[in-house]
């Protein structure tokens, strides 16, 4: 009964958060301009890449800490943090290192402008990220999952009340609050950290760590290579201008995955936790399924009715826009799927790495050609991207499901 209170406490605190962020991203769009938003979200891919120092010893965590708690070593699981501790931090310095002497040849090579503002707004945004994905992995057992919650709340109160940034100072606002929410972020996570102890080197957690971590990691990596090849694929045959207009989208995917990621937070650990406890791959199973097509059902009538009000909504409030209410049509489509398959971590809990990689392989290849085909047969070459992530979303939720009964039903795989 209490996991289920937290479950509920933790849900609501992930939907309360995707809510505000997705009010607040909405209304932004209309204190910024387009070209400034393809900006923003261009030099936001530093993001999305630079995670690559941590060689995945956060993934690495994720997974073996729930996993050591399960099995009631509580020793090991200390140590497996202290370790990824120390490591981060040196990540946060080099990071810090490189930043640094890119700003200044930035400065000396076009002096002040909204790029190099930009670049280094994103770049300590990514040093905090650093630090925040880490704290992260470390919220494993129910109550710090509800000190978690805690945290979500808090954030959005901090999410809508910073807004007035951008109504009064428009972009420049927009990347003041964006820093302000990852300086406020990451100060809450510390002060509620589960595991209070300081950073301490040990070279065999290490290589436990980097074991199960680096193949996570890449395989995490090559997942977000596909979320992002929607950008890249438009500034590569339409244009910067073509990446603005898709910044709804763009806003409404990374809402409708908020809650499955944050969810993800919590079902993930309680997999792995339960793997290491007794096993049981039907209850896995069972969790994967249900997980997958209760958010797919609480989603449907959100999706409808955005399909139905978007154009008002855009024509109303964000006439410069206009041009993005088909994309955005096809976005929420796309976004009823691919924001409904959290069930999957279960592949990660079970470090079931050859068929991941099908998986996201298969994905990566199918929207790539999804992409290129529809970006020249349809009028619109942005709706072309966006009616490609709708065909090759249904895929992957389909192909997804199958997979994760295959390794725990049909085929069951050995775990350790």
């Amino acid at each position: 009964m209490k996991t289920n209170k937290i479950a509920v406490y933790f849900s609501a605190a992930t939907l309360t958060m995707s809510v505000a962020q997705m009010i607040t991203g909405i209304v932004i769009l209309r204190w910024v301009q387009p070209e400034e938003m393809g900006l923003w979200n261009t030099i936001n891919l530093i993001q999305t890449y630079g995670i690559f120092i941590q060689l995945g010893i956060t993934n690495g965590l994720n997974r073996e800490l729930p996993y050591s708690l399960g099995k009631g070593n509580k020793n090991n699981a200390i140590e497996l943090v202290s370790t990824a501790l120390y490591f981060n931090r040196i990540c946060i310095y080099v990071t810090l290192f490189v930043s640094v002497i890119c700003g200044i040849y930035f400065y000396f090579t076009s002096g002040i402008n909204n790029f190099i503002i930009t670049f280094c707004v994103v770049c300590l945004i990514l040093i905090m990220f650093l630090y925040q994905n880490l704290l992260t992995v470390t919220y494993r057992t129910n109550n710090s999952f509800n000190s978690l919650a805690t945290n979500y709340f808090i954030q959005t109160v901090f999410t809508l009340i910073s807004l007035p940034l951008v109504y009064y100072w428009n972009y420049n606002g927009m990347i003041v609050r964006y820093l302000i929410l990852g300086f406020t972020t990451i100060i809450i996570m510390h002060y509620f950290r589960p595991f209070k102890i300081n950073p301490n080197w040990n070279t065999l957690h290490f290589k436990k760590l980097l074991k199960t971590g680096l193949p996570l990691f890449s395989l995490g990596y090559l997942h977000g290579i596909t979320t992002t090849m929607d950008r890249v694929v438009l500034l590569k045959f339409v244009g910067m201008g073509a990446v603005g207009l898709y910044s709804p989208s763009l806003a409404i995917l990374a809402v409708m995955r908020m809650l499955p990621k944050a969810l993800g937070t919590y079902l993930y650990p309680q997999m792995s936790y339960e793997l290491g406890k007794t096993g049981d791959y039907r209850k896995l199973w069972g969790w994967t399924w249900k997980s997958t097509v209760y958010l797919f059902l609480i989603f449907l009538p959100f999706i409808v009715l955005g399909i139905f009000s978007i154009k008002w909504i855009i024509q109303s409030y964000f006439p410069a826009y206009i041009e993005s209410i088909d994309i955005m049509k096809y976005t929420l489509i796309s976004g009823l799927f691919s924001g409904s398959i959290v069930g999957f971590n279960v592949l990660n809990s079970l470090k079931a790495f050859k068929h991941i990689t099908v998986l996201y392989i298969s994905k990566l290849i199918l929207n790539l050609i999804l992409m290129i085909i529809f970006i020249k047969i349809m009028k619109n070459p942005i709706c072309g991207v966006a009616f490609s992530l709708v065909i090759a979303d249904i895929i992957y939720f389909v192909g997804g499901l199958y997979i994760c009964y295959f390794v725990l039903i049909t085929k069951p795989i050995k775990h350790e």
